[in-house]
């Protein structure tokens, strides 16, 4: 990584030495010194090394060898071709350390441009896999006054480092037209060269080159040597920067070219830039998205083959999702905490004291002040400890963390034992009122598994989504069970005003401001990782800042400075720094690099989007950029335009449609959800409510059938000529026809493509497999959408269902495998109509521990048996289907909507026999939820949203609550 040509001064040399790398803090391995002869073998079976047995000195001489690197290097090679073993056993995070190698000044556009656009996709990557990837970008850091060999350890041992965790280096070497800088044989000290086997010539790249890849055949290394054809475009002046002018490295730099492309004929790319700008002393390349693609490709080819993902072999539940998030989390968060003995002395002496029973336990602290780092690290503390169960949910760590639903469910399920996973109350206001139970009931079964005590942590109470009751706390008992602790934290506000207002006080820890001395610290080990420091001066600039006290600011703010590359200017760059954290963010904010280690996904599945994972960086980036209505909307048009090109479409149908919403483009929005790829990806089981939604806002349900008849209509006439696909698409249509309650038309669309399917393939093709059961599930809608089993539209429905349920059952049977999931829903339709079918539906549910399948069977199984003698027949099924509803569909889903209207539907058959009050309120209740929930999910004037708000309408006129019922009745839909 030398920088300059062979020959400078004293005074250039030492400036030189003093860009190279960072920290001096790394200290030599014990067996750095070795006996001449010894053969050294690593432990896992590493490869036997040469090189680092060799007393070079003396080989030379037994070989004959002339002083010259190049004619030595190819005997000191390792004999044997490299394994490497898949890590397959190694649990939790692993550790991967990206060496980046090349000359300095000549090469720092494509190393600004791997730590701002290459080195965060690869870090997400990597994360995803649970690996921390860590770059060693060695462009700062040397302290004033240090020698040659601190300056050469430094870059060196940072080699060792990553060859004891992972055997093989994760190297990247960068190579143009500089050969690096060359230190004479009195200027290396003698240690170096027998650790590390110094040639003369060698420069410190090509030194570097030698010891992370060229001796050990290192199958991780790539080399980018870039093609000199910018050169044209720089200025004669600049040129010395980018070429040698000494003919001996000219020479030097031809060879060691010409040896890496013969060792590493597959690991070698070449690569073309263009000079964008001309700077102070430097120019600035681009067109390096090549560059970066070949360096991110070949890292995941690597990285995959030593650490295969093996959590991808198996797909994980929504619950073990959660956990997992909670748990990465937790495990990010308590990576650095310092200065905090004292509040971790008081969680301690809270957790272990001897009460019977405790009140709750608060941090309390000012936005960024640590203390969910607090909190992470005792939870971490305290999860080794056998004799305490320990509970923790961190709100804000996950999208679906911040609902107080979501938190008590989770809780639940963590305290409880698994057979009681299913009985999760209906809605929040009866997990509320369970609470005090659950954690009575916790507290036992902690004990049964041999805990002493249960230790529930909940951080940033202030986080919680505030429905106007949750801030203040109703649902947190102060008087906890015997054998329970909890712990919380909280901003000041409403929350802890809740906790201070309680008459049982809770118990409060305040997280200070940290003192200058754990400042220092602080950002010596957030810099350590990296092999970097700041001198005596600028630590003392930095902590010396007015925020600098907050944990969150110190992190920021070292960030910042750890992707800065310019060391001579690093000292004005700290000076140049906002005191406070407002202003530190407003800075910071334009340096994606910056942002990326404060990011966190914001979906489960940890791709696509990205959220700040603390409120006070989201807050003032809205307060800076979004707080004007005609930006907002600039904003959305300039992000409408751009999805508009964007390739990927699931993240074009994220995105694109809402920013046509946003900016009240209906036009727009209509076209964008009339192309093929958009309607095909949108109309899925899993996405078809994101498409009813926008098709609401779009102009309601009767434009969408109508535009989608057009659409079918353009495409079968002759956009597609292949005869599958045109039937393919028309059942698509048909069944997001249903969808939306345009039964008409989808009936229209469905019974024309039966229709030529059976023309084509015969009457029981199992072509007819899919439109069967699209129109089966037609029916089953339609019939849905009449008040009373009497009316002579519910029969109709009946009657033409009995034509087609066997023939749909066998023709699925057909092409199904017996125990499929498939199968189970067919038959759980057809079940509504033929009700012998749903045992067998049950039985393929049960066996494939399908709990999704459960949930709808089940209230089917509850409809069924509505008239039971024992009405706690159906109440148990119907209890059952429920809590696996909102478990896995959630609260607003149509399978949702459909058990809580027959639960209703229960109490009101009930009701009419026996006229009890009691019934028709209960009633009442369930199919007050149910219109709620298909206003919410079909909208205002779908069909069975007008039949459910009739329900709701009549019982309450059987109530005598006629004001009520007028209200409702103004709702309804005129035509």
């Amino acid at each position: 990584m030398g920088s300059g040509s062979s020959k400078k001064t004293k005074k250039e040399e030492k400036s030189v030495l003093q860009e190279k790398a960072s920290t001096v803090s790394v200290i030599m391995a014990a067996n750095m010194l070795r006996d001449s002869g010894n053969n050294m073998f690593r432990e896992e079976g590493a490869q036997y090394r040469k090189w680092e047995s060799t007393n070079i000195e003396i080989f030379m001489q037994k070989m004959s060898l002339s002083q010259h690197w190049y004619d030595c290097i190819d005997y000191l090679c390792a004999d044997k071709v490299p394994v490497v073993k898949p890590r397959t056993k190694q649990k939790g995070w692993r550790i991967v350390r990206l060496f980046i190698s090349s000359t300095f000044k000549d090469m720092n556009s494509e190393r600004e441009h791997l730590v701002k656009v290459v080195i965060p996709q690869l870090r997400q990557w990597c994360q995803d896999r649970k690996i921390r990837l860590i770059e060693c970008d060695l462009r700062w850091g040397i302290p004033e006054g240090a020698d040659t060999r601190d300056t050469l350890l430094t870059c060196l041992s940072e080699i060792d480092r990553g060859r004891q965790e992972n055997e093989y280096v994760y190297f990247l070497n960068m190579l143009s037209e500089r050969y690096g800088f060359v230190l004479t044989a009195e200027e290396v000290p003698d240690d170096i060269k027998t650790k590390y086997k110094w040639l003369p010539g060698m420069s410190i790249t090509a030194l570097e080159i030698m010891t992370g890849a060229y001796w050990d055949n290192n199958p991780h290394a790539l080399f980018m040597i870039r093609k000199p054809d910018f050169l044209q475009d720089v200025d004669e002046d600049m040129k010395p920067v980018y070429i040698e002018t000494e003919s001996s490295a000219i020479e030097s730099l031809r060879i060691l070219k010409e040896k890496i492309k013969h060792r590493f004929p597959g690991q070698v790319s070449e690569y073309e830039c263009k000079v964008i700008s001309h700077g102070d002393k430097q120019i600035i390349l681009g067109s390096l998205d090549q560059f970066g693609e070949v360096v991110i490709n070949h890292f995941r080819k690597q990285i995959s083959e030593q650490y295969p993902d093996l959590s991808l072999e198996k797909e994980a539940s929504d619950t073990e999702i959660r956990k997992a998030q909670q748990e990465d989390f937790m495990l990010q968060r308590s990576q650095i905490l310092l200065g905090r003995e004292n509040e971790i002395e008081q969680v301690e002496s809270y957790i272990m004291s001897v009460t019977a029973s405790a009140n709750v336990l608060a941090m309390v602290g000012f936005p960024g002040a640590g203390k969910s780092a607090l909190m992470a690290c005792c939870v971490k503390k305290w999860l080794e400890y056998p004799n305490l169960k320990i509970v923790y949910h961190f709100v804000g760590a996950t999208p679906d963390s911040t609902s107080l639903y979501s938190i008590l469910s989770h809780i639940y399920k963590e305290c409880l034992p698994e057979d009681q996973q299913d009985s999760i109350p209906l809605d929040v206001d009866e997990l509320i009122r369970f609470v005090p139970t659950m954690f009575q009931q916790a507290v036992k079964q902690a004990r049964t598994q041999g805990c002493e005590l249960l230790v529930l942590f909940i951080d940033a109470l202030n986080q919680i989504d505030d429905d106007g009751s949750s801030h203040k706390l109703n649902w947190l008992p102060r008087e906890l069970p015997e054998g329970m602790r909890v712990i919380v934290s909280t901003l000041e506000g409403e929350c802890l005003k809740a906790l201070r207002d309680h008459a049982v006080k809770a118990k409060e820890i305040y997280v200070n401001p940290l003192n200058e001395k754990i400042r220092e610290s602080i950002a010596q080990q957030i810099f350590l990782p990296y092999n970097k420091r700041l001198d005596d001066k600028q630590m003392k600039l930095l902590i010396g800042k007015g925020d600098s006290g907050n944990p969150l600011y110190l992190s920021i703010a070292c960030e910042e400075l750890r992707v800065f590359g310019e060391f001579r200017n690093l000292t004005k760059k700290i000076t140049s720094l906002p005191d406070d954290l407002l202003g530190l963010l407003k800075l910071w904010g334009f340096l994606y690099v910056g942002l990326r280690p404060f990011l966190r996904p914001s979906g489960s599945s940890a791709e696509g989007r990205l959220d700040f994972y603390h409120r006070s960086i989201s807050k003032v980036i809205r307060q800076l950029y979004l707080s004007d209505e005609k930006v907002r909307a600039a904003y959305h048009l300039h992000l409408m335009k751009f999805f508009s090109t964007c390739s990927d479409i699931r993240r074009k149908a994220e995105e694109l449609p809402y920013h046509y919403l946003q900016i009240e483009d209906q036009e727009g929005l209509q076209k964008c959800l009339l192309t093929r790829e958009m309607f095909e990806f949108l109309y899925t089981e899993k996405n078809k409510q994101i498409l009813m939604r926008y098709w609401q806002a779009a102009g309601g349900y009767q434009v969408a059938a109508s535009k989608y008849q057009a659409f079918l209509k353009d495409h079968l006439s002759g956009k597609l000529q292949d005869d599958k696909e045109r039937e393919l698409l028309e059942t698509k249509v048909g069944w997001f026809l249903v969808d939306i309650g345009e039964y008409d038309t989808a009936d229209e669309v469905l019974g024309s493509v039966i229709k030529k399917l059976k023309t084509k393939y015969g009457k029981e093709a199992v072509e007819l497999a899919d439109p069967l059961h699209a129109m089966m599930t037609l029916i089953f809608r339609k019939a849905l959408k009449f008040v009373y089993g009497t009316d002579p539209g519910y029969e109709e429905c009946r009657n033409r269902a009995s034509d087609l349920v066997d023939i749909t059952v066998k023709i699925n049977r057909k092409l199904l495998a017996p125990k499929s999931n498939r199968l189970g829903e067919v038959l759980c339709l057809c079940g509504y109509f033929k009700s012998s079918l749903l045992n067998e539906a049950q039985d393929i549910f049960t066996s494939n521990n399908n709990k999704v399948g459960l949930a709808v069977v089940l209230y089917h199984l509850g409809e069924k048996n509505q008239y039971n003698e024992d009405i706690n027949v159906p109440i148990k099924l119907f209890q059952e289907s429920l809590s696996l509803c909102r478990l896995y569909f959630g609260t607003y889903h149509l399978n949702t909507g459909r058990c809580v209207q027959l639960f209703g539907q229960l109490y009101w058959n009930k009701w009419i026999r026996d006229k009890n009050t009691a019934l028709i309120t209960e009633c009442l209740k369930y199919y007050m939820l149910e219109l709620d929930i298909l206003q919410e999910v079909l909208g205002h004037a779908h069909p069975n949203t007008v039949r459910s708000r009739d329900d709701v309408i009549i019982i309450l006129q059987n109530l005598g609550r006629d004001d009520e019922a007028q209200v409702y009745l103004a709702q309804q839909p005129q035509n």
